[in-house]
Protein backbone atom coordinates (compact mmCIF):
# COMPACT_ATOMS: atom_id res chain seq x y z
CA UNK A 1 0.00 0.00 0.00
CA UNK A 2 2.66 2.14 0.60
CA UNK A 3 3.93 2.02 -3.09
CA UNK A 4 0.52 2.48 -4.39
CA UNK A 5 0.74 5.65 -2.80
CA UNK A 6 3.83 6.85 -3.32
CA UNK A 7 3.42 5.81 -6.89
CA UNK A 8 -0.12 7.73 -6.87
CA UNK A 9 1.57 10.08 -5.71
CA UNK A 10 3.99 10.90 -7.93
CA UNK A 11 1.41 10.51 -10.92
CA UNK A 12 -0.47 12.77 -9.40
CA UNK A 13 2.00 15.58 -9.13
CA UNK A 14 3.25 14.84 -12.59
CA UNK A 15 -0.18 15.57 -14.15
CA UNK A 16 -0.05 18.85 -11.72
CA UNK A 17 2.84 19.95 -13.43
CA UNK A 18 2.20 19.45 -16.60
CA UNK A 19 -1.47 20.76 -16.63
CA UNK A 20 0.24 23.49 -14.59
CA UNK A 21 2.62 23.98 -17.64
CA UNK A 22 -0.30 24.05 -20.51
CA UNK A 23 -2.77 26.89 -18.72
CA UNK A 24 -1.28 29.65 -20.75
CA UNK A 25 -1.61 27.83 -24.19
CA UNK A 26 -4.51 27.59 -26.39
CA UNK A 27 -5.84 24.24 -24.70
CA UNK A 28 -6.01 26.18 -21.19
CA UNK A 29 -9.25 24.46 -20.37
CA UNK A 30 -8.06 21.11 -20.82
CA UNK A 31 -5.38 21.89 -18.69
CA UNK A 32 -7.21 23.60 -16.10
CA UNK A 33 -9.01 19.86 -15.84
CA UNK A 34 -5.98 17.60 -15.53
CA UNK A 35 -4.37 20.39 -12.96
CA UNK A 36 -7.60 19.83 -10.57
CA UNK A 37 -8.15 16.32 -11.08
CA UNK A 38 -4.04 15.35 -10.76
CA UNK A 39 -3.86 17.64 -7.80
CA UNK A 40 -6.57 15.68 -5.91
CA UNK A 41 -5.06 12.45 -6.90
CA UNK A 42 -1.90 13.45 -5.30
CA UNK A 43 -3.74 14.47 -2.19
CA UNK A 44 -5.59 11.11 -2.27
CA UNK A 45 -2.42 9.50 -2.74
CA UNK A 46 -0.55 11.59 0.08
CA UNK A 47 -3.44 10.79 2.83
CA UNK A 48 -3.46 7.13 1.68
CA UNK A 49 0.30 7.30 2.33
CA UNK A 50 0.48 8.74 5.82
CA UNK A 51 -2.18 6.20 6.77
CA UNK A 52 0.22 3.54 5.81
CA UNK A 53 3.04 5.18 7.71
CA UNK A 54 1.22 5.95 11.01
CA UNK A 55 -0.40 2.16 10.88
CA UNK A 56 3.06 1.02 10.98
CA UNK A 57 4.43 3.72 13.52
CA UNK A 58 1.76 2.43 15.70
CA UNK A 59 2.41 -2.06 15.01
CA UNK A 60 6.15 -1.47 15.61
CA UNK A 61 5.24 0.22 18.75
CA UNK A 62 2.28 -1.69 19.86
CA UNK A 63 5.16 -4.81 18.77
CA UNK A 64 7.76 -2.64 21.52
CA UNK A 65 5.38 -2.38 23.87
CA UNK A 66 4.45 -5.99 23.96
CA UNK A 67 8.29 -7.31 24.46
CA UNK A 68 8.63 -4.68 27.04
CA UNK A 69 5.55 -6.53 28.96
CA UNK A 70 6.86 -10.28 28.68
CA UNK A 71 10.29 -8.35 29.87
CA UNK A 72 8.53 -7.06 32.87
CA UNK A 73 6.50 -10.77 33.22
CA UNK A 74 9.80 -12.38 33.26
CA UNK A 75 11.00 -9.99 36.04
CA UNK A 76 8.35 -10.60 38.27
CA UNK A 77 8.53 -14.76 37.76
CA UNK A 78 12.00 -14.65 38.31
CA UNK A 79 12.04 -11.80 41.88
CA UNK A 80 10.33 -14.83 44.10
CA UNK A 81 12.47 -17.23 43.41
CA UNK A 82 15.75 -15.02 44.02
CA UNK A 83 13.83 -13.47 47.40
CA UNK A 84 13.12 -17.18 48.67
CA UNK A 85 17.03 -18.21 48.01
CA UNK A 86 18.66 -15.40 49.87
CA UNK A 87 15.99 -15.77 52.51
CA UNK A 88 17.43 -19.52 52.37
CA UNK A 89 20.82 -18.62 52.59
CA UNK A 90 20.55 -16.29 55.58
CA UNK A 91 18.31 -18.34 57.88
CA UNK A 92 18.59 -22.10 56.17
CA UNK A 93 14.77 -22.17 56.53
CA UNK A 94 12.27 -22.25 53.67
CA UNK A 95 9.30 -21.16 55.75
CA UNK A 96 10.43 -17.93 56.68
CA UNK A 97 8.04 -14.87 55.36
CA UNK A 98 9.03 -12.49 52.95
Amino acid sequence: MKRIGLILFGIGLTGFLIGGAGLDGPTSTASAILTAISFLAAVAAYRLWVKVEQREAYEEAQEERRKEEIEAAKQIDTRPKEATFRVWLTSCKLDVPL
